[in-house]
């Protein structure tokens, strides 16, 4: 019998192309989290408005701590703990796919049920990695603002003396780096400096391991577009909490389908916000709803951090 879908009888599912979305998202959110130590977090909260704010308090310095004289009665001056403001930002996305019902009858699925589970679990590895991408743009652009959080020019490729140098960056801080980003491309070529390093207790074992020696850093691998620089890559040294992106609106879907084309099309349209903000800098651009071209420009973030060992990250310039 032919199946007859008519305005009262078709629908594509929200709840499952949702479900689709949650679950893919979820799924890529709770690897990066716990993989990049927490360097990275990727969150849900509702925020309203177009900036977060979050209010800090200036580090004190150690001229705070006084000498003090047991017979002294002298009167003495209160140091002040000054406020600063974080500012994040809002950006909006959507998106809208399209099918026609006839390709999903072709296969002998309901067009229905199936376009809205599919669409939904692909929707959600598409967003997860945009907001990899949206992260990493913000943490390219406001790291540059410190000139000393920025390392190489780009011209010679990472090594181990490399790794070494934007960790104690942090001095005695140095602990707090939680992971090592970087494109596959450049994971390649330091792949190729563990290989001729040849060295028997570091490299040696890592190789014969499969894994990439890295003073004992874990090093994340995505192709993100926002690592490339005017010379070379970036390769980003996170520390716990380098950069906030969170889910800050509850997402809206719209379904529909269009009998003016020949084959009738099954649409959904999904938008959503997030709001992204990086440790010890406001963004400052002013632009609402920023591109990711605007996160990666180092004129869109202000430093707030009044000690460079609480800023989130160290960028090293290496050689494409």
């Amino acid at each position: 019998m032919a199946v007859n879908y008519t305005l009262d009888t078709f629908k594509i599912y929200d709840k499952e192309f949702q479900d689709g979305v949650e679950k893919a998202l979820n799924r890529n959110l709770d690897v990066w989290n716990s993989s990049t130590r927490g360097g990275m977090i990727l969150a849900t909260e509702s925020l309203k408005g177009q900036y977060e704010r979050k209010a800090i308090f200036k580090a004190l310095g150690q001229a705070t701590i006084k000498d003090r004289d047991p017979k002294s009665v002298a009167t003495i001056v209160f140091d002040t703990l000054d406020e600063l403001e974080n500012i994040g930002v809002k950006v909006n996305r959507y998106s809208a796919i399209q099918k026609t019902a006839d390709a999903f009858a072709k296969l002998a699925q309901d067009p229905d049920a199936s376009f809205s589970s599919i669409v939904g679990v692909l929707t959600g590895d598409l967003i997860a990695n945009d907001m990899i991408e949206t992260a990493v743009s913000a943490l390219m652009g406001a790291t540059q603002v410190e000139a000393t959080h920025v390392i190489g020019d780009g011209t010679k490729e990472m090594t181990f003396t490399d790794i070494n140098s934007c960790q104690y960056v942090y001095g005695d801080q140095f602990k707090n780096v939680a992971c090592i980003f970087m494109h596959s491309s450049t994971a390649k070529v330091f792949t190729d400096v563990n290989i001729s390093e040849k060295m028997s207790n570091v490299g040696g074992i890592s190789i014969q391991n499969g894994t990439i020696a890295s003073l004992g850093l874990p090093i994340i691998i995505s192709d993100v577009e926002a690592l490339a620089m005017t010379a070379g890559k970036g390769v980003l040294f996170l520390t716990t909490g380098a950069v906030t992106l969170t889910n800050s609106e509850t997402p809206r879907v719209y379904t529909d389908f269009d009998m003016t084309t020949e084959n009738t099309m099954l649409r959904i349209k999904r938008e959503w916000a997030m709001n992204v903000s990086c440790k010890g800098f406001s963004y400052t651009k002013g632009t609402v709803n920023p591109t990711n071209t605007i996160l990666a420009d180092k004129a869109s973030w202000t430093k707030t951090a009044s000690d460079n060992k609480t800023l989130g990250a160290v960028l090293f310039n290496t050689k494409s």
